[in-house]
This record gives structure tokens, C-alpha cells and sequence, in this order.
């Protein structure tokens, strides 16, 4: 998804804003919002470690920052390293390359550069890109589009939209209910 793939949602709210503000404040509020829900995690391509060295680099997907790392694996074993937004990985001790490649899943932000996000991202969270785009503008004081009133609506929604995806991706962002079955006792 493109962040021009918002814009028919998002402007009959903010009359009279330019194209160019409204993409940025669209990129602003899904950087935010991954940032706070860590909705986009991915599994990047293994790490190869070769003898004696500590650093290596992760190839990230285009128009993402790395915020965090959600693990690294080498043969069953979780490693720590120190990393960098850039994907810069750097281990205390370096990793035996006789124990395989290391598995990489990481938390990922949009650039300041990027031009969207994923489609399950965009469009499984548009909702709560719209509303916090439409309480970041409306609250813009001096502007055609200025519209204080609804700026606390706006960013409740955005609010609830964390909320509801934070609680869908601890349940495994999976739309079935989760249940628990109970060892019998006999």
C-alpha cells in the first residue's frame, strides 16, 4: 500500500490540505504506530557467520528502519547482539559458524523515505492510519483544515486502534478465538 492509497479517506476530513503535507503526516503516524505496537515483525534473511567476525549487516526490506530485534537464533540457541536502526549487528563474542546460519526476526518502522508500508499492514490497520493522520492535521493550528473539536475523537480512535492491534498480535494475530484445555485429572 501506497500512502496515496489513504489519501480519498483521509481528505474530505482536511479540506484544502496539500498532497505533500498529507503524505508526510501519513508516514509520521505509521512510523508511530509501529513504533507502538510493533505490528510490523519480520523474518529477515539468515545470518552466515564466518570465523572470528563480530559484525554483520541485515538486509532490510525498502522503506523500513529497524526498531528492534524480536530474536536471533543460531541452533536453537538465543543470541543478544547489539544492533543499530541501520541493521548493524554486533556480537561480543563471534558467533561459531559451525552451528549454521543465525535466524533473524525483527521489528521494523517505515524510513523517512518510504513511500508505504505492506499490505497487511496498510490495509489491516488503515483505520488507525486515518485517525491518527486526521488528529495530527486537525490539530495544526492556522489552517483551512483546522478543526480542534474533533482532534480528541481522532486520537481516541487511534488510540483504540493501537489497543486492538496490540491485543491481536499477542493472541497471534489470528481472528479465532484462543482457548485453553484443561488436562484431566484421572
Amino acid at each position: 500500500m501506497i500512502w496515496s492509497d489513504l489519501y480519498p479517506l483521509v481528505l474530505p476530513h482536511v479540506a484544502g490540505c496539500p498532497e505533500p503535507i498529507l503524505e508526510d503526516t501519513l508516514r509520521r503516524t505509521a512510523i508511530r504506530f509501529c513504533r507502538d505496537t510493533h505490528a510490523w515483525a519480520e523474518e529477515l534473511a539468515s545470518v552466515y557467520p564466518a570465523e572470528g567476525i563480530t559484525r554483520y549487516q541485515l538486509t532490510l526490506p525498502e522503506g523500513s528502519e529497524l526498531l528492534s530485534l524480536a530474536h536471533a537464533v543460531q541452533a536453537n540457541n538465543a543470541l543478544w547482539p547489539r544492533v543499530n536502526v541501520f541493521g548493524l549487528l554486533h556480537f561480543d563474542a563471534a558467533p561459531n559458524p559451525d552451528n549454521g546460519p543465525i535466524e533473524i526476526r525483527a521489528v521494523l518502522h517505515p524510513s523517512r523515505d518510504s513511500t508505504g508500508l505492506p499490505d497487511r499492514l496498510g490495509l489491516g490497520y488503515d483505520e488507525a492510519l486515518i485517525h491518527g493522520t486526521l488528529a495530527t492535521l486537525q490539530e495544526m493550528p492556522g489552517r483551512d483544515w483546522t478543526n480542534p473539536q474533533l482532534v480528541a475523537y481522532h486520537r481516541a480512535k487511534y488510540l483504540e486502534s493501537v489497543a486492538e492491534a496490540r491485543t491481536r498480535l499477542s493472541q497471534g494475530d489470528t481472528e479465532r478465538p484462543l482457548t485453553v484445555r484443561l488436562p484431566s485429572f484421572l
